[in-house]
């Protein structure tokens, strides 16, 4: 059984308890879907991480990764399984990355901190925050959460600065971590990740849905839209969506032109 039905089995027995009508019964299911697919994810890598013997280093890489993400968005997974994969096979990498690539001298491990803090810092003011399909945002929720995912590189650059002259190098690994933690996050807010994403779960699908007899094209959101882009009259809340690769008949990758196709309010076509 899957999590999504879980939480709607859950929800259904507690609004029955309750006497809660269909709306808080839908709102509960998706909130303890939120919850149980977080708690089922953390468990995983951590688990996972504590058998392999990194983690100390992934416990830090997620840490950072996680609480940078809440506030700079970024790429999604169509899937909660293929996030589920992808997430751990991530954060289990960094973990074992930041074991074995040490840097030991004090002066070389604050510039590269400073290099990573500098380009997430730079790639916060371009595309933070990256923003959901499934959530979109108003203007002055995209430039409070920019300022702040802001902030949040200026801060971990001096508390990381910090950290390493004070450690006295006991715990680099450790800092190798949470560097690698926050560039990988930070590359989640570009164009590039939505498209690489955009590719594998294009392939996916496609190999799940039958190889060659699944053609489908598919669209998805890229960061930076505002609210009204359609230009048609009476609709305020769309955004323009693109057109990416698709897979045609034989099963091979075509690479289409990005341009703007429609509208995912009004289902128009421009």
């Amino acid at each position: 059984m899957s999590i999504h039905k879980i939480s709607c089995h859950i929800a259904q027995i507690l609004s029955r308890e309750l006497a809660l009508g269909e709306d808080d019964s839908e709102v509960m299911a998706y909130g303890l879907e939120i919850i149980l697919s977080s708690v089922t994810k953390l468990v995983v890598i951590l688990s996972s991480a504590y058998f392999l013997d990194i983690f100390s280093t992934t416990m830090v890489a997620l840490l950072t990764f996680s609480s940078f993400r809440l506030l700079s968005g970024g790429v999604h997974f169509s899937d909660y399984y293929r996030c589920l994969g992808f997430g751990l096979l991530i954060m289990l990498s960094l973990g074992k990355l930041a074991q074995i690539f040490i840097l030991s001298q004090t002066f070389h491990l604050l510039v590269f901190t400073f290099v990573i803090g500098l380009s997430a810092f730079l790639l916060c003011l371009k595309w933070a925050p990256a923003e959901n399909p499934n959530k979109i945002l108003t203007d002055e929720e995209k430039e409070k959460l920019r300022v702040l995912s802001v902030i949040f590189t200026v801060v971990w650059m001096g508390i990381i600065h910090v950290f390493v002259v004070y450690s006295q190098g006991r715990f680099n690994s450790l800092v190798m971590a949470s560097a690698m933690g926050i560039w990988v996050q930070s590359l989640t807010l570009t164009p590039q990740a939505y498209k690489a994403v955009g590719y594998i779960n294009m392939l996916l699908d496609f190999l799940r849905k039958g190889g060659a007899e699944y053609v489908e094209k598919m669209v998805v959101q890229l960061p930076g839209n505002s609210p009204g882009s359609c230009s048609q009259s009476g609709c305020t809340a769309c955004q323009p969506i693109y057109l990416l690769p698709t897979q045609d008949a034989e099963g091979f990758t075509k690479i289409l032109k990005e341009k703007p196709y429609g509208c995912k309010s009004c289902d128009r076509r421009r």
